[in-house]
């Protein structure tokens, strides 16, 4: 068998094993990028969990002059059951939550929101009052 006859062999191995990899590299990158997009939806759903109870307590208090002291106080709006949920009312005029995801392996997993003073922050992250903030 002569040089010439063995290279092309030689070549379409290379170019096989070449595009093996190629394919095994986009696999394993599109699982990586499903695993990141269910993380970001868990995170979304607990800020969103905190801006529905923002907007039932904006909605308690346009009707009642205070903000609710319990969730039971604020009607239609319900905890989410899939993750811990803390509500504490300091007074009429502010109030703190937070929510955590023990799902979620790597942080942010837990996200929090005040109204009313700054001394209601539930952490150092949260700094603008009816903004959530995670860490």
């Amino acid at each position: 068998m002569s040089q010439a006859d063995s290279q092309p062999v030689w070549r379409f191995r290379l170019k096989l094993l070449t595009a093996l990899a190629v394919l095994v590299l986009a696999v394993l990158w599109l699982r990586s990028r499903a695993d990141v997009t269910a993380v970001e939806k868990r995170r979304l759903a607990m800020l969103g969990s905190l801006r529905g109870l923002i907007a039932a307590q904006d909605a308690h208090q346009a009707r009642t002059g205070q903000f609710a002291t319990t969730l039971d106080s604020l009607g239609a709006w319900q905890v989410p059951s899939d993750i811990d949920f803390d509500f504490t009312a300091l007074d009429g005029t502010s109030w703190r939550a937070t929510v955590h995801d023990s799902s979620l392996q790597a942080p942010p997993t837990t996200c929090g929101v005040f109204v009313g003073r700054p001394a209601a922050s539930p952490h150092r992250a949260v700094v603008d009052p009816g903004v959530p903030a995670c860490w």
